[in-house]
């Protein structure tokens, strides 16, 4: 259910925050309504589905925060990658001199 929910495209417009609190969705791909309609096909009333999807949500969203301010991104690790590289060639011509 929850698999179908994160890589489903979105059909409908997103169920409506109650902070109205726009969610970020750079990494995670989650369709809230699908994910809302499936638990309510569940048996969950749709005001509890709504609010288990938009807690959904706030988790995925706290998640990537914390990726992004502990994981290196591409453009950071290649300017290490570089940086060394100099490092290591300054270091190489000063000792075959």
């Amino acid at each position: 259910m929850l698999r179908r929910a994160l890589t489903s495209a979105a059909t409908d417009a997103p169920i409506a925050r109650p902070n109205n609190n726009p969610t970020r969705h750079t990494r995670n791909a989650f369709d809230s309504l699908a994910f809302c309609r499936e638990l309510q096909a569940a048996g969950l009333p749709r005001a509890q589905a709504e609010v288990v999807a938009s807690n959904v949500l706030d988790v995925l969203a706290a998640v990537d925060d914390v990726n992004q301010r502990t994981f290196a991104s591409k453009e950071q690790i290649t300017q290490c990658k570089n940086d060394l590289h100099t490092g290591l060639e300054n270091q190489r011509n000063t000792t075959l001199r």
